[in-house]
């Protein structure tokens, strides 16, 4: 109750700043019934967050009020869809006081999606729900490893659990890259510009991905790779145009030169290449530049912030897969 009055509260104070205010009734996320809170709400909530985070809405959490029990799963998405996250620090409000806006920073959140690869078929079979999970992992030879991500009933149905959901639909939906913790990606200037930079990343990866099949190039090592592409035309090899935007032999990092499409784009990255598995294993994006920025300085800005930060802690920045289609 008190929650659904200041809902109703803030919706009118916004609307007297001229704000357009939807109310989300989120299906099952309710205080009554713990089994359709985990089964129903949180799944329709992730699905909520996700639609907003990736709509084209600059989405934020805000924690401060509401039910408790979200705040560890809005914790989480926010740390996995780059969402700002905040909570109004006080016991008590009122009107005439100010009370600081905290701001959740990045966790280095390691997560092994090896596991989602390795149970695939298995996720696909939770997701839609299990009669018999005893039997099922009898038959399947499934470890212990992926218990966090199921519920069960006394070993009988089985489904993926709320945390299970929110990982699966990354899973499916999502290209990984790598990005600096609290780093540039961490900024406004990155939440603003996230469908700009999503876009180029993808632009980038299928670049990448297209000259290596090109050029005959997918069971080579990775540091032949960078030899070809680093390679004067002159001298036989192929022009690997703006992925190698202002290369020097020897350089470990990379500048990206998006193809002019109406905004001017910049990515500085690395990448790493496995000639067994035939794939990109990592791409790791440093730095940006976007719109209006100084052309005779970012270059050099550029090598020198990979010099300071090229060991610094890495974390997951998720792609949408429509951004990263190779021909």
């Amino acid at each position: 109750m008190l929650s659904w009055i200041s809902a109703e509260i803030i919706k009118e104070q916004l609307e007297t700043e001229g704000y357009v205010v939807h109310f989300e009734v989120v299906s099952g996320l309710q205080v009554k019934d713990a089994l359709r809170f985990e089964k129903e709400g949180l799944v329709n909530f992730i699905d909520r967050v996700w639609y907003f985070s990736n709509g084209g809405y600059n989405g934020v959490l805000n924690v401060t009020g509401g039910y408790k029990a979200l705040i560890p799963y809005a914790t989480i998405l926010a740390q996995l869809y780059q969402m700002p996250m905040y909570y109004l620090f006080g016991d008590t409000f009122s009107a005439q006081e100010s009370y600081p806006l905290i701001r959740f920073p990045q966790a280095p959140l390691a997560i092994d999606w090896s596991t989602f690869e390795k149970y695939a078929s298995v996720i696909r079979d939770l997701h839609a729900g299990i009669d018999d999970w005893e039997e099922y992992k009898r038959k399947h030879n499934i470890s212990y490893d992926f218990s966090a991500c199921i519920s069960t009933t006394d070993g009988k149905d089985a489904l993926l659990n709320a945390i299970g959901e929110m990982f699966y639909r990354i899973y499916q939906k999502f290209q990984l890259v790598y990005v600096l913790q609290n780093g540039p990606f961490s900024g406004e200037d990155a939440h603003r510009n996230r469908p700009i930079l999503h876009q180029e990343i993808g632009k980038l990866i299928s670049a990448l991905t297209n000259y290596i099949k090109s050029n005959g190039l997918t069971k080579a090592t990775k540091e032949e790779i960078v030899q070809r592409m680093t390679m004067p035309e002159q001298t036989g090899g192929k022009d690997a145009g703006e992925l190698v935007h202002a290369c020097r032999p020897g350089d470990e990092h990379f500048i990206f030169k998006a193809p002019r499409s109406g905004i001017e784009v910049r990515l500085l990255y690395s990448f790493d290449y496995d000639h067994i598995q035939e794939k990109l294993t990592k791409v790791v994006i440093y730095d940006f530049r976007v719109g209006q920025f100084n052309h005779s300085s970012y270059i050099k800005e550029f090598r020198t912030f990979y010099q300071l930060n090229k060991d610094r802690e890495l974390i997951p920045y998720l792609l949408e897969p429509n951004n990263y289609i190779t021909q």
